[in-house]
């Protein structure tokens, strides 16, 4: 009977240190598991991150894009208003030397009017007074006469 007790008392203990082998093996398994678990959740995290600040260097590129296009733009649009206003200058200043020989060519149509008019009056002055002159000459010439021919004693009525 204390043989049996004894065997009974070892079969025991060898099911106790099978049970406490058991239990240091569940025991390593949970710690992989819970160390796979962390690996993977620190990995995911990690993920995240990576994905996060890839889409954030993303939207930054877009919109410096955007930026870039909408500077373009208005510089187009900067260069067409002043090459529209360079073309609005360039036709005033046509219109306005236009404007200027127009004024040239009446000045000078007047200037030979004038010019015109003025000689012939300039003429006919010279004309008129060429021939009072020559009325004034032939009256003092026919008042010398006359007084040759008083001074003489001829007297014709």
């Amino acid at each position: 009977m204390l043989m049996m007790v004894v065997m009974v008392m070892v079969v025991m203990m060898m099911v106790l240190l099978l049970l406490e082998g058991v239990e240091r093996l569940l025991l390593q398994r949970m710690v992989v598991v819970l160390n796979t678990k962390e690996v993977a959740a620190t990995a995911a995290a990690a993920a995240a991150r990576f994905l996060r600040a890839k889409y954030l260097q993303y939207t930054r590129k877009l919109k410096q894009q955007q930026q870039q296009q909408q500077q373009q733009q208005q510089q187009q649009q900067q260069q067409q208003h002043q090459q529209q206003q360079e073309q609005q200058q360039q036709q005033q200043q046509q219109q306005q030397q236009q404007q200027q020989q127009q004024q040239q060519q009446q000045q000078q149509a007047a200037a030979a009017a004038a010019t015109t008019s003025t000689t012939t009056t300039a003429a006919a002055a010279a004309a008129a007074a060429a021939a009072a002159g020559a009325a004034a000459a032939a009256a003092a010439a026919a008042a010398a006469k006359k007084k040759k021919r008083r001074s003489m004693g001829i007297h014709l009525y």
